[in-house]
């Protein structure tokens, strides 16, 4: 999700989550400020299943990375992680912002279902891709993912130091000064 934000030019992503008593993740939800999800290609991302426009893109070189999400099948992986995935994207659209919400279930990966708004009060792009039915806990992403973040964009965020390119988690930006 966050290789999916710097994909769509975003140079911030914000993953924001928040635990019961007991350890359990209650609210998992990543952010970017990228170009967000056109709405006319909705077909390309969502379905079919394991295919993705990205995978013929890849092939022209971009200004920042090279395109990571290949395989298709990235945006739908929630499944081992949460019941429900919902994402709220504000895209430009002749000259306007316009915002889709799309929301899959783990057991209907083949299936979305999108709400297209013209009249929305956003006033920059990106997207918002929040998590429910959580079978994380607090402890397996501070102990796993956070350092998995840390290996996996430390030379990224460090080649875009100049243009402010960061991971914010909770607030606080992802430090991976020690991995390079």
């Amino acid at each position: 999700y966050i290789w999916n934000g710097f994909d769509a030019q975003a140079d911030t992503v914000w993953v924001d989550f928040s635990a019961n008593e007991l350890g359990s993740l209650t609210k998992l939800a990543i952010t970017d400020n990228g170009t967000g999800i056109d709405y006319e290609k909705l077909a390309l991302k969502f379905h079919p299943f394991y295919d993705s426009e990205k995978a013929i893109a890849i092939a022209t070189p971009k200004h920042t990375s090279a395109m990571h999400g290949k395989n298709g099948v990235g945006r739908l992986t929630f499944f081992t992680f949460a019941g429900q995935a919902k994402w709220r994207s504000v895209a430009a659209q002749n000259n306007t912002l316009v915002r889709t919400d799309i929301a899959i279930t783990a057991e209907g990966l083949n299936t979305y279902i999108a709400d297209l708004h013209t009249q929305v009060s956003d006033t920059t792009t990106g997207t918002r891709v929040s998590f429910q039915e959580l079978s994380l806990s607090q402890q397996d992403l501070e102990q796993t993912v956070i350092p998995f973040l840390i290996q996996e964009f430390c030379w990224f965020l460090e080649l875009h130091k100049e243009q402010q390119y960061q991971i914010i988690i909770n607030g606080t930006p992802l430090v991976y000064d020690s991995n390079i």
